[in-house]
């Protein structure tokens, strides 16, 4: 359980980035073809809602298989997760309550 608190560190660093940015819309998430999630949070469209936020990096977390991110990403209507698997960066993005796989704004990873 010690781990996952301090997987959240990065969520909470990014909801306090996103009230001093005035909750503008990353320009470096590029969403690929989505996947729907499925879940409760896929009809809340605005992050800015209590709870929507957690609700969609949990998605984004169950998406990547890992909650050890190394970038997360969230304004009043995208979030995206990134994560290292065997030296490669991975994004995915939600984005109106879809999941799916994103471009990476992550380079030279070792």
């Amino acid at each position: 359980m010690t781990s996952r608190r301090y997987g959240w560190v990065g969520v909470a660093l990014a909801v306090a980035a996103l009230g001093a940015t005035g909750c503008a819309p990353s320009a470096t998430t590029t969403s690929a073809p989505a996947v729907s999630s499925g879940s409760a949070s896929a009809t809340s469209q605005s992050l800015l809602k209590p709870g929507a936020a957690r609700s969609a990096v949990d998605e984004l977390v169950a998406a990547a298989g890992t909650h050890e991110a190394v970038k997360v990403d969230i304004s009043a209507t995208e979030a995206s997760l990134s994560i290292v698997r065997n030296g490669q960066p991975l994004t995915w993005a939600w984005t109106d309550g879809v999941v799916g796989r994103a471009q990476s704004d992550i380079a030279n990873v070792n």
